[in-house]
């Protein structure tokens, strides 16, 4: 699994990679290369504090567009006997706008980092 980060969200994590004592900094992607760069050989995120928008908003129900047809989609272990309430389903094209408008306003330009390569320049 590849991610990517915007600009300003890579500049947090390089801030939060910067203060890791050097044994917990070089350890930092060295987990298993099916998952993503920021988690360790057990599962856990090595940069949660720092974790892009894209891991904060995972396994909520967003709804997007899919053949052409808007769909919710969320975690398949989220909302397994109840139907998310309608007030807390979150809009992809708004998120969208939204990150990278806060990207712009921090200097980036809208493009993205692959997440793997940005630790392992860390």
């Amino acid at each position: 699994m590849r991610l990517s980060v915007t600009h300003a969200e890579a500049d947090q994590i390089r801030t939060l990679l910067s203060a890791l004592p050097a044994a917990s900094r070089e350890a930092v992607g060295t987990g298993p290369t099916d998952r993503c760069a920021a988690l360790s050989s057990e599962g856990r995120c090595q940069i949660y504090e720092a974790r892009p928008f894209v891991c904060r908003t995972h396994g909520a129900p967003i709804r997007m567009t899919q053949n052409s047809l808007p769909v919710i989609e969320s975690c398949f272990r989220n909302f397994v006997t109840v139907v998310p309430d309608p007030d807390c389903v979150l809009d992809q094209t708004t998120l969208s706008a939204l990150t990278l408008a806060i990207d712009r306003s921090e200097g980036g330009d809208g493009s993205r980092i692959d997440l793997a390569e940005l630790i392992a320049s860390c």
